[in-house]
């Protein structure tokens, strides 16, 4: 099985767990070590979007998040094949995307 592509440094992993704690999908530490309530928080950020609503919150970054993770940071709603993102996932996108829907919907 391929390996899951976090981002690959601490401060982008750090900024993603802040918007997800301050989201209230994630209860862990700002740390930027990703762990199975960091996916957790990232499958519950994916399945709340409209493009992607199916994939089971179990903290394990499997095929189906990472098409999550790709649909919403890119706004596709094309099929992904799990080869071709799990890789090459765009964590910049997503944290962006994040960013959005946390300054709108979790204002501090």
């Amino acid at each position: 099985m391929a390996v899951w592509a976090q981002p690959s440094n601490a401060t982008s992993r750090s900024n993603i767990q802040a918007l997800l704690k301050q989201a209230n999908r994630y209860s862990g530490p700002v740390d930027g070590i990703w762990g199975a309530n960091t996916i957790r928080g990232i499958q519950i950020t994916c399945n709340a979007s409209d493009e992607y609503s199916d994939i089971t919150v179990d903290g394990v970054p499997g095929p189906s998040t990472a098409r999550a993770v790709a649909l919403y940071g890119s706004y596709a709603t094309q099929p992904l094949n799990y080869n071709e993102v799990l890789a090459s996932i765009h964590w910049s996108k997503f944290h962006k995307r994040l960013s959005e829907v946390v300054r709108i919907y979790f204002p501090r």
